[in-house]
């Protein structure tokens, strides 16, 4: 059973990061392509074309974000992320095979919408399918795969580079398909979200698989266990059964208005912040700060890939010891203070001394920026929205945050060309002010299960029994424990 269990968990994580790899596969190669004269020549790019080609994706998202929602509602969460996968792969082929940017951005585009799915189910379906409070490192642990696959893609880029071919650029569009074919083949060993069965009416589907899932020996505290997650799920979704569904519903009430709120502000300030603008364009970034030698800027993509992977995963220890929201206000606040040293140094002329001083301080913006909104982006709404309303509220959210990103990735080479350093000063006043809202808007949910979370916006959970949280976080054995204490503070 535990190694059912064991299985089923990799399995999903596995299925679930697969499926969004292309997010930084993406950022990475577009990245490394940047480089290439083959690529440039065959296009014939200009600083506008670079700009639309990052965009042209975030428009792929923009419109895939109103049917995500419906779409994961009806089919399931795993077929959604199925069907997403399939698109990724019509997207790769046609870019893989294009004669001219027109089809070239087409089939960018029809990538973006499959991100845009992916980008919503995959964390939704490890949260709702993880058991007990284990759900939240799980879900940040799924975006790990993100940076790694960069990495892979950095080091490609030097055979980019070298290639005399056109199937050198090519090449590496092909290895798009990659995350999603893996992605099909590991859901098969993965279950369904047992909130979802549940929300359908499949009660013995759900019922197996949290027995499934639970790695406990077998006896009655993991029939406890499991018995008390089923009545949680159960009697939680029962009772938003009784609400309104609809889209309005995430504003009908003030405590839905505030989880929808914090949703779209997790988005907007993901792409704001500076966190998803560095991975498509850090060559242009190093040529701002004076490093401009092609091997040079390769060797240093790779090791930016690297270290972002390394913090990724220092990000999901520091989040499950210390919280979300905690993590969210440190590490704007040190991206802050980087792009304001960015600004002072490029401002004052770059000669070798403030060069490494600027390509430092690009270093641990991006250690700030992976080991919190890399992970948070996808994962804080899914975390924070209530069963009912989860699909929509995420993909609504990050049609929004997308909204912005096609702005910004559209005008940002066009903004270090004409106003360099102040681009980083405007940026890092604009996270001081992320850090203010965060502190006030923002909330705390480390060592609360889904349903649990419900209590920090409507005052109260939905299930009866009083007995499910201590049995659910161990049957009282962390009774001195900090995270019995937050189980205590959850009104019941």
């Amino acid at each position: 059973m535990a190694f059912n269990s064991r299985v089923s968990l990799a399995a999903l994580i596995l299925g679930a990061t697969l499926s969004m790899v292309n997010f930084s596969y993406d950022a990475g190669m577009i990245n490394q392509l940047l480089l290439s004269v083959h690529f440039f020549e065959y296009f014939q790019l200009d600083s506008t074309w670079i700009g639309l080609n990052v965009a042209i994706v975030n428009v792929g998202n923009l419109v895939a974000s109103p049917i995500v929602g419906p779409l994961m509602d009806w089919v399931g969460r795993k077929k959604a992320i199925w069907f997403s996968n399939v698109l990724a792969l019509i997207g790769v082929a046609i870019q893989a095979s294009a004669q001219n940017i027109g089809m070239f951005l087409a089939g960018r585009a029809i990538l973006g919408f499959a991100l845009g799915i992916s980008g919503v189910c995959g964390p939704t379906l490890v949260a709702e399918t993880t058991p007990g409070r284990l759900f939240a490192i799980t879900t940040n642990a799924s975006m790990l795969g993100l940076p790694l696959v960069g990495l892979m893609v950095s080091a490609g880029g030097i055979g980019i580079y070298q290639s005399d071919s056109d199937w050198g650029w090519r090449g590496a569009i092909l290895g798009e398909a990659i995350g999603p074919l893996l992605s099909s083949l590991f859901l098969l060993l993965a279950f369904e979200s047992p909130r979802w069965l549940l929300f359908k009416n499949r009660t013995e589907e759900a019922r197996h698989v949290l027995e499934k899932m639970n790695s406990l020996p077998p006896g009655p505290e993991r029939e406890a266990v499991i018995q008390a997650e089923y009545d949680e799920m159960a009697q939680t979704i029962e009772y938003e059964s009784q609400t309104d569904e609809s889209v309005r519903a995430l504003v009908a009430k003030p405590s839905d208005r505030r989880r929808f709120g914090i949703a779209i502000l997790t988005n907007i300030f993901y792409q704001t912040s500076g966190a998803n603008t560095l991975p498509y364009f850090f060559t242009l970034v190093l040529n701002s700060i004076g490093i401009s030698e092609t091997y040079t800027v390769l060797y240093l993509n790779i090791g930016l890939t690297a270290f972002g992977a390394a913090s990724v995963a220092s990000g999901l220890w520091i989040t499950h010891r210390f919280g979300s929201k905690t993590i969210m206000i440190a590490n704007t606040s040190i991206m802050s203070i980087c792009l304001a040293l960015l600004a002072i140094f490029t401002g004052l002329g770059l000669d070798k001394g403030l060069g490494q001083g600027a390509l430092a301080a690009t270093f641990i913006f991006w250690w700030a920026s992976c080991s919190c909104w890399l992970i948070l982006e996808y994962t804080y709404p899914v975390e924070i929205l209530r069963f009912s309303l989860r699909g929509k509220g995420t993909a609504l959210a990050q049609m929004i945050g997308y909204a912005f990103q096609l702005t910004l990735n559209y005008t940002l080479p066009m903004a270090l060309d004409t106003i360099g350093w102040k681009f980083y000063l405007i940026n890092a006043i604009w996270d001081a002010g992320i850090v203010i809202a965060i502190w006030f808007i923002f909330v705390e949910i480390k060592g609360r299960t889904l349903e649990e979370v419900d209590a920090l916006f409507d005052g109260d959970v939905h299930f009866y029994s009083t007995q499910n949280i201590e049995v659910i976080h161990g049957a009282g054995k962390e009774s001195s424990g900090s995270d019995s204490k937050e189980g205590e503070e959850v009104k019941c």
